[in-house]
């Protein structure tokens, strides 16, 4: 966490596009900031991209799965399932 008092607020000059308060500002950064960031940057690459649209497909099915059928399974056990 990163806090600003108004005196140092007051002679940046980047005041206009920041806060209008007159206390200064706080900024929080998130603990996985550069893990989130890296993600953010892949799904905006080609291949994030394409692997985004693959992960919709999977999803859709399996939403439309679960809204027809519930979201259980039909048997108990892994042995069960597997014999299907």
């Amino acid at each position: 966490m990163a806090k600003f008092s108004a005196k140092i607020c007051s002679v940046c000059p980047v005041k206009r596009n920041c806060s209008d308060s007159k206390t200064g500002r706080v900024i929080q950064i998130h603990d996985q900031e550069s893990m989130l960031q890296s993600l953010k940057y892949y799904v905006e690459s080609p291949e994030g991209r394409q692997e985004v649209r693959e992960r919709v497909k999977v999803e859709h099915a399996l939403a439309s799965i679960c809204n027809r059928k519930g979201p259980r399974a039909r048997y108990i056990g892994y042995v069960l399932m597997n014999m299907i």
